[in-house]
């Protein structure tokens, strides 16, 4: 500001003052929310910080500046992966603004798991095809199965497990292998089980008694016996 003050029996004189504003202050630095994993729902990413001299506002962004409006709110995500929420103090009329600053947070991925329902199966040559069910927990980066046979020679889809029974008896083992997906991880990414494939029994055959001889009291013999 500039003032001016005149002196009495004439002139003046003049001076600039700065008048500055006191920074406000993080009291409370917001903290990151852990642990945080996948649930499929939207999640709180930071503890709320508190302020003097005015308002803690926050914005998700990169490590390298902030990439949404701030705001009063605290943010949330869903997916899991690493985040960065910014934050600063809006100063009040009497107090400037911090600088930004930032938390990082990670939501981990959720632990999931593949299995057949059925370990082994029985199967005859010529059965219709089948999928053997599978149970999985979660939601795979990718599925895949695969067959690996020993005297009989089934095959399989790679990307639906249906088998195509063989012509042949034998073992047959059936591996599901997955990869991690967005949000889900698996311990154990390979489920297997067994098929033994058998000939179907022969026909029996219906035996045949031939001729009857009348012995002459009554009584019937046959021509054969069985």
């Amino acid at each position: 500001a500039r003032i001016t003050a005149t002196i009495p029996g004439g002139g003046s004189a003049t001076c600039n003052v700065t008048v500055t504003a006191n920074a406000a202050t993080v009291t409370t630095p917001p903290t990151a929310v852990t642990p945080l994993t996948y649930t499929g729902s939207p999640q709180a990413l930071v503890n709320a910080g508190t302020a003097t001299g005015g308002t803690v506002k926050y914005a998700k962004g990169t490590n390298s500046a902030a990439t949404e409006s701030y705001s009063t709110s605290i943010p949330e995500a869903t997916d899991a992966g690493t985040y960065y929420v910014w934050y600063y103090v809006e100063g009040d009329g009497d107090h400037s603004d911090t600088t930004p600053a930032y938390v990082t947070v990670t939501i981990d991925k959720k632990a999931a798991a593949i299995s057949f329902d059925t370990a082994s199966y029985n199967k005859e040559i010529g059965e219709a095809n089948f999928t053997p069910a599978l149970t999985n927990t979660g939601t795979a980066g990718s599925v895949r199965y695969s067959i690996e046979n020993s005297g009989s020679s089934a095959s399989i889809d790679d990307s639906t497990g249906e088998v195509t029974i063989s012509s042949a008896a034998g073992t047959a083992t059936v591996t599901c292998t997955v990869t991690d997906g967005d949000n889900y991880t698996y311990a154990t990414k390979t489920a297997t089980c067994t098929i033994t494939i058998t000939a179907p029994p022969s026909p029996t055959a219906s035996p045949s008694v031939g001729n009857w001889t009348d012995g002459g009291n009554g009584d019937l013999t046959p021509d054969k016996t069985l």
